[in-house]
């Protein structure tokens, strides 16, 4: 009986995978990946830039390219880039050094990271993927995890170019270091952000909720994404460095089921 219900799950499963739109989300995102990296070694694009040309490009292509499916179809297929762009990180980290990953390496490490550069790197997109993984058994709503998605996507992802451009103000944010000079992990406050990055951070998320998600009213809506972005700004601008994916996505999640939906 078991093993019938998983084979006919199994079988459920790969019927609801869409292989053509899989293979242009990750070709897609694997060519930029491979380009941006190409660009930032040619110092064409700066750091900053191509991270978070790349950060966006993952998160929100995501979402535009799956988040208005049918439901499970929208599940099974985020779950299976998901697995296999964490896979593709894996890799990138093993074979640093070898191209074409070298050039993947480049686009996405942090120089300031380091010594601990792969770490905050592999780090990083695992707590994403383990954030999805946890918005998607919670809430089970497609509504939730695309619109957090396209909030971690766009207010995060435009937040560093902006305060590395136009940031006067800045403050200090406690980051975790794997390794200290006792070879210890300690919290330690080398890593800093703006008021002006903080300032796109809600902006941003204020206008994804404007234009992405559905209340009963209009004023409904405004308060809450009024709400959203304030809350957003705040857990972004205290989350520790690396960490700000994960408690992004999650804290967009809580508040679009809790002031957005209907269910």
């Amino acid at each position: 009986m078991q093993k019938s219900i998983t084979k006919e799950s199994l079988t459920l499963a790969i019927n609801l995978v869409e292989p053509l739109q899989c293979l242009l989300f990750l070709g897609s995102i694997i060519s930029l990946w491979i380009i941006t990296g190409i660009l930032k070694e040619k110092q064409i694009l700066c750091e900053s830039d191509s991270r978070k040309i790349n950060h966006i490009a993952v998160f929100v292509g995501g979402a535009l390219a799956f988040g208005w499916l049918p439901e499970l179809t929208a599940r099974v297929n985020l779950y299976i880039v998901s697995t296999i762009i964490l896979t593709l990180v894996i890799l990138t980290c093993r074979y640093k050094d070898t191209n074409p990953f070298s050039y993947i390496y480049s686009a996405n490490a942090r120089a300031s990271d380091s010594p601990n550069t792969t770490f905050f790197f592999w780090s990083s997109w695992c707590l994403s993927i383990a954030a999805l993984a946890t918005i998607d058994l919670l809430f089970t709503d497609m509504t939730v995890t695309r619109t957090a998605l396209l909030i971690v996507g766009i207010a995060d992802g435009i937040a560093e170019p902006i305060g590395k451009r136009f940031g006067k103000h800045c403050y200090a944010v406690f980051s975790f270091s794997p390794f200290s000079l006792n070879n210890k992990p300690s919290f330690r406050t080398n890593s800093f952000r703006s008021v002006e990055g903080s300032f796109a951070v809600w902006i941003t998320t204020l206008l994804v909720i404007l234009f992405s998600a559905h209340a009963l009213s209009f004023w409904h809506q405004s308060l809450a994404a009024i709400a959203i972005a304030s809350v957003i700004t705040l857990v972004e601008a205290l989350s520790p460095r690396g960490c700000d994916n994960f408690s992004i996505l999650l804290t967009a999640a809580i508040l679009t089921q809790s002031l957005l939906t209907t269910n």
